[in-house]
This record gives C-alpha cells, structure tokens and sequence, in this order.
C-alpha cells in the first residue's frame, strides 16, 4: 500500500532542493534518494554552477552516495546499477531477471513541480551570452516556444 503523505514529504524535499537550484539560476529539478525509509542523498542540479552539463540533481546525489557509503555504495544503490534513468517498474528491459526497477509514484505534487518549472521558464538565464539570446530562434516551432507552451498546459 502507497503511504501518500510519505511520498509527499519525501517530495517536498526535492522540490526544496528545486528551489536552491533556482535560486542558483539552475533549471529547478531536484531529487532524494530514499533507502529504508530515510532520505540517504539528496541534491540539485548544478550544471551551470559547475559548468558540466552531466551535474544533473540525480547524478550529482548518486556522487554524495558513493562519497558517504564508499564500497557500500553498490550494496545500496543495488538496483541502479543496470540504469539510473529507468527507475520504474516497468523496466525497459521486459522480462529482466537483472533489473526489478523500483516503484514509481507519479503525480505527487504535480502543481507544485509545474508552478516551480514555470518559474524558471519565465526569467533569463544569467548564464546565456548576450549574442546567443539574439540568435535564439523563439518563433512558432522553436523548441523553447514547444517546451514553454507544453509547461503551460500541464
């Protein structure tokens, strides 16, 4: 049985570690990792902060895991070792012995994550030069117009 105000709570802290991503002129996407019940990482994406555009917030927690728990780290994060960004049960892999996923709780605080994504998609980057704003094509069909209205909607 789903306990909803666990995952809500749990959810409440990635959207905080969202916030310190905006507040850093980041994309706002934040995560934790939860093993047993408690939160063993949690970040926020740090590609501009670092220049690297591989510091996404889940990259950046995995890193903490493997700091905290060393040669540990693969005995917790068991079953990420196949793929990290296929988290849900239904794997990519039918059939897998290998990968059993992890379950997947979708919509928990939906209007939140949009409202903070809206956010970010309404300000300028400080991080873009002057003459890539101007080249920026953000007429119809552009991909920023496409990612702004399907924000939007949602």
């Amino acid at each position: 049985m789903v306990d909803v105000d666990e995952h809500e709570n749990f959810m409440r802290e990635a959207l905080l570690e969202g916030e310190r991503a905006l507040a850093r002129a980041e994309v706002p996407v934040g995560c934790v990792f939860v093993y047993k019940g408690e939160i063993i990482a949690r970040a926020s994406n740090r590609v501009n902060e670092l220049f690297n555009a591989t510091m996404h917030a889940e990259i950046v927690a995995i890193e903490s895991i493997a700091a905290t728990y060393g040669d540990r780290a693969n005995e917790v994060l068991a079953e990420c070792t196949l793929s990290v960004l296929n988290l849900h049960e239904h794997s990519a892999l039918p059939n897998s012995k290998v990968h059993r996923g992890f379950p997947c709780v979708s919509g928990v605080l939906k209007e939140e994550a949009i409202t903070l994504l809206k956010k970010f998609y309404t300000s300028e980057n400080p991080r873009v030069e002057d003459s890539k704003k101007k080249r920026k094509k953000r007429g119809p069909g552009s991909e920023e117009t496409e990612l702004r209205a399907a924000v939007e909607k949602a």
